[in-house]
């Protein structure tokens, strides 16, 4: 009796966005069923317990904890005799597994709940865990690369669609069918569909609305519609939109108040806040904004975030930068402090990692630009420490944007503890380029050991769509097999005619002279070999090597070495030369799971037996498990996969294939990691992926690249671009094993002279479509 109370008033509390009140109740109903008798009260009891922990720390955001607080109740589940408690189990389960994007998972434990409730006959569970898996459904086809033209992305589209529909045929609760009929508008609008009939579920929205019961449930579903409106309103007048909405979401912050659902307060203030933005009555905005930050709890931060974000933008347009950054570096502060368990927002929320994280920090950095570039001192003292200190913290905050994009991919903190920062490991002879998108520019730093930061802006007028339209230009043009053909050789190369073939020129000379030329001179007076590039947005798709100096007429990797760093900061770099040059080497070169064969590898693998000690498994003998054992027990410092794998901005479509299965990039990491310790302590040096590539379409694909590259525990990654000749990928790894057993030779120089081989001495495969698509990422020593 004593636990069925704590969890009544858990619920209570929950209702009224008490969270930490609820979550203490449920635990403490845990504790009374912990002293149970063992039996069917005891078991079932700690169940819903814990089911209820972690629905409250869902609603927080909490996803990760809230998947481990489920899945100690696996074993109890599978053995569970009440179906209906099963599927609510699962259903907890499913739903906290897709916040956390563990889409494949999510799926199968919804379907399954949905098996449960119909076998039990509970109406209610059955369409809960129905809508539940519409959304699973919705939020893969939202984040789909290419979702407009993807078959993939449209069947996701539709089996949406079908899930919502079923749920308002099964005659849901009023709530129930509000929430559902939302999502419907959400999908059809996000889609761009037919106006008439949002409108009809506009209408049907707002007759729902009007005769819910008012609850935190109801309340939160009003403010949703009200965001969805406002987004829908497009380029129609916002004027009759806002005050529609400026008149509910008052009538929202009095519900809430008659309620004391201070979250719910929150909300509301924070999106009429918005409104006032957005009509440029920034005192007005200012003041709600205040009173959204005022109304937050402790526990609130997946809000207090957004309403700091909220307030640097308002007190920017007033013109006060300096507290419009003092309002920056809180909300970046929250997101940093929260990544470890806040990995996804809450979905009531709408957030999505590009539109509500990363524009957060871009915003950041061009304010700090700005207040640097208002001080006069970029003209005068570029030494000057504040001055100094503005561009470190520059650099910073794109470096904490790139963790937490690796954080999002991965949907947990499973960021290595980095041992060093990129400028600490430069030597006098390299330099690290950092280009920043920020919209409307591109600003540069070029970063030298024990020498000021320097910082340019790219060309007069060089926009990040410009960069970005160019990038997919130099792209298609140079991972294109037909254009092999055609080299720097060809004459009038810049020159095209329409039944020509795209030369990879135009687009390599404008990605030149945008990002190096304005510090080719710093470059040559420094004696600079090496450049590392930490690289912004779809610029990590480049391969940098292939830039091109038309004024000299060479590629960057004539002049150069040229590495990648995912980040500012590194494994503790180490340099692989004196020590032996010895492998793992795991290789397929027969047709599997659909996979064309890849006959070059076998002379790939041959090439490499020859040049260093290597234990090889190929074809039948390259399994996961003879992988992790081979790796586990030959302490060799390279590891080498030529085999077929794709890099994705998805981490479920971020893989390698091995001759029984595909290895996911968290098997792959949890592989390689977990092999040092039954290595005695030596770490992989090099991780080499010589037949990988990035997905096509993906402008952000680079992300699984540089996921791989941070997670394997490696302390550098070779791998390709796009999908390469494999005749040719077997010449250039023949040189770069050789070069590899140079003494004194860095892996970036080791690789460049592999490049160089096919690029000048090899007129085969001298085109870059042959060896730009290696690139070096982490530790280039």
């Amino acid at each position: 009796i004593l636990a069925q109370i704590q969890n009544t008033q858990g619920n209570l509390y929950l209702e009224q966005s008490q969270f930490q009140q609820a979550l203490s109740a449920f635990e403490q109903a845990e504790a009374f069923y912990q002293s149970l008798p063992v039996g069917a009260e005891r078991s079932q009891g700690l169940m819903r317990s814990q089911i209820n922990q972690s629905k409250t720390l869902q609603v927080q955001g909490f996803h990760r904890l809230a998947v481990d607080k489920l899945k100690q109740l696996d074993e109890a589940i599978s053995t569970e005799p009440d179906e209906l408690l099963a599927a609510i189990s699962l259903r907890s389960l499913g739903e906290a597994q897709a916040n956390l994007g563990e889409f494949t998972e999510a799926e199968d434990k919804l379907k399954q709940s949905i098996a449960l409730a119909t076998a039990a006959d509970a109406q209610t569970e059955l369409i809960r865990s129905q809508l539940s898996l519409g959304r699973v459904y919705h939020t893969r086809w939202e984040n789909s690369p290419d979702r407009q033209n993807s078959s993939d992305a449209q069947q996701l589209f539709i089996d949406a669609t079908l899930a919502y529909d079923k749920v308002l045929q099964a005659d849901p609760s009023p709530l129930v069918q509000t929430k559902t009929l939302l999502n419907l508008f959400q999908l059809n609008q996000e889609a761009d569909l037919d106006r008439f009939a949002l409108k009809k579920l506009q209408q049907q929205i707002e007759t729902n609305l009007a005769t819910l019961p008012v609850s935190r449930s109801s309340l939160n579903a009003q403010i949703k519609f009200i965001e969805l409106q406002l987004d829908a309103s497009g380029n129609r007048s916002r004027h009759s939109v806002s005050q529609q909405a400026a008149k509910s979401l008052v009538k929202v912050i009095s519900q809430a108040q008659q309620l004391q659902d201070a979250r719910a307060e929150s909300y509301a203030f924070g999106i009429l806040g918005r409104l006032y933005e957005q009509s440029g009555q920034w005192q007005d905005a200012k003041r709600s904004t205040e009173k959204a930050l005022a109304k937050l709890g402790t526990a609130d931060k997946d809000m207090d975030y957004r309403w700091q974000w909220q307030m640097g933008r308002i007190l920017k347009a007033q013109g006060d930068r300096p507290a419009a950054m003092g309002s920056y570096d809180t909300a970046i502060e929250i997101l940093n402090g929260l990544r470890s368990d806040l990995v996804t927002l809450n979905p009531e929320l709408r957030f999505n990692f590009r539109q509500g994280i990363e524009p957060i920090y871009r915003e950041a950095v061009s304010l700090l630009f700005e207040i640097a570039d208002e001080s006069g001192i970029k003209a005068t003292d570029k030494s000057n420490p504040e001055y100094q200190k503005l561009l470190q913290r520059a650099q910073t905050l794109v470096e904490s944007l790139q963790v937490a994009e690796l954080v999002n991919f991965f949907r947990a903190d499973c960021v290595l503890d980095l041992q060093t920062t990129v400028d600490n490991a430069l030597q006098a002879n390299e330099a690290l380029f950092y280009p920043i998108l920020l919209g409307d520019r591109v600003e540069i730093l070029l970063s030298r050991p024990n020498q000021p930061i320097e910082w340019k802006t790219a060309a007069q007028g060089v926009t990040e769509k410009q960069i970005e339209d160019t990038v997919q230009a130099f792209q298609f043009t140079l991972s294109n097999p037909a254009n092999r053909s055609r080299s720097r050789s060809t004459e009038q190369a810049t020159q095209q005619t329409p039944v020509e073939l795209p030369d990879v020129l135009p687009s390599a000379t404008k990605l030149y002279d945008w990002l190096i030329r304005p510090f080719e001179a710093t470059l040559e007076e420094a004696k600079i070999d090496t450049v590392v590039f930490a690289l912004d947005g779809n610029l990590r798709n480049v391969p940098m090597a292939a830039l091109y100096d038309a004024q000299n007429k060479e590629y960057l990797v004539e002049k150069y070495a040229v590495a990648i760093t995912p980040g500012l900061q590194l494994i503790k770099p180490e340099s692989l030369a004196n020590k032996e040059i010895q492998a793992v080497v795991g290789a397929l070169s027969k047709e599997r799971f659909g996979f064309s064969p890849l006959p070059a590898v076998e002379d790939e693998v041959r090439q490499i037996q020859q040049q260093v000690g290597a234990e090889v498994l190929i074809n039948e003998t390259f399994k996961k498990s003879s992988l992790e054992e081979a790796v586990g027990t030959t302490p060799f410092p390279i590891v080498h996969l030529a085999t077929h794998g794709e890099f994705s901005s998805s981490l479920e479509k971020t893989f390698i294939l091995a001759w029984d299965k595909k290895i996911s990039i968290n098997e792959l990491s949890q592989l390689l990691q977990s092999s040092e310790f039954t290595r005695g302590g030596v770490p992989i040096e090099l991780l080499i992926l010589s037949a990988c590539e990035t997905a096509t379409g993906d402008e952000q694909a680079a992300l699984g690249l540089a996921g791989v590259a941070v997670q394997a525990g490696a302390r550098s990654t070779i791998a390709s671009l796009w999908k390469v000749n494999d005749e040719g990928t077997s010449v250039l790894m023949s040189r770069l094993y050789e070069e590899l057993g140079q003494l004194q030779t860095t892996k970036a120089m080791a690789l460049r002279e592999a490049q160089l081989k096919l690029l000048q001495e090899d007129s085969t495969y001298s085109h870059p479509y042959f060896w730009a698509p290696f690139v070096l990422v982490g530790n280039w020593l």
